[in-house]
C-alpha cells in the first residue's frame, strides 16, 4: 500500500544538460555549488527522502529520459535544474566585463505510470563584473564558480522550500 501510495516524496535532482560539451565541462563545478545548497535547504523538510543527483540531456527525447532516470532511481518525484550564463565584454573604468546566470527549477512527478510537470520556479538573474578579462577555461570556471555562489546567497531559500513542498506528489 506505501508504494501505491507514498507518504514520501522521494526526489532526485536532475541537471538539464545541453549538446554543448565544453559548456556542461565548465558547468560541473559551479552545479555542485547549486547542489550543496539545495541539499541543505531540504534537510529540514521532513516529507522528502533526497535520493541524490542526475543529469538528463535535454532535447526531444527529455520526457523520457527523465521518466526512466526517475524510474531507475526508485523517485516518485524530481527537480530539474537548468542553468544559463553568458559571460559579457564590457568595459568600463573599473572592469572589463559581466559574467550572468540565470536558474530555473521545475517539478515534475510520477502518476499513474506518466510523468506530470507540477510547477516552475525562476530564480532572479544575478550578475557580476569582471575586473580582468580573459578566454581560457580556467577563468570561465573561476568566474562560474563566483556568479554561483551569488546565485545562492540571493536566492529566497523560503521560496525555494514552498516551492518544493507545494509540488509534493
Amino acid at each position: 500500500m506505501v508504494d501505491e501510495c507514498p507518504q514520501t516524496q522521494r526526489l532526485i535532482l536532475v541537471f538539464r544538460e545541453k549538446q554543448d560539451s565544453e559548456r556542461e565541462s565548465l558547468s560541473k563545478e559551479p552545479r555542485t555549488i547549486l547542489i550543496s545548497e539545495l541539499e541543505s535547504l531540504m534537510e529540514g523538510l521532513g516529507s522528502i527522502e533526497f535520493l541524490g543527483v542526475s543529469k538528463v540531456m535535454s532535447g526531444s527525447s527529455f520526457m523520457n529520459s527523465l521518466g526512466k532516470t526517475m524510474n531507475e532511481r526508485g523517485s516518485n518525484s524530481s527537480l530539474v535544474i537548468a542553468t544559463d550564463w553568458e559571460f559579457q565584454k564590457q568595459e568600463t573604468s573599473m572592469w572589463k566585463g559581466l559574467v550572468s546566470m540565470t536558474v530555473t527549477m521545475e517539478s515534475y512527478s510520477l502518476k499513474d505510470g506518466g510523468l506530470v510537470k507540477m510547477g516552475s520556479y525562476s530564480i532572479d538573474s544575478q550578475r557580476i563584473p569582471i575586473r580582468k578579462w580573459g578566454k581560457s577555461k580556467s577563468f570561465k570556471r573561476k568566474n562560474l564558480l563566483r556568479i554561483s555562489k551569488k546565485v545562492t546567497q540571493k536566492w529566497s531559500e523560503e521560496e525555494i522550500r514552498e516551492f518544493i513542498q507545494s509540488t509534493d506528489t
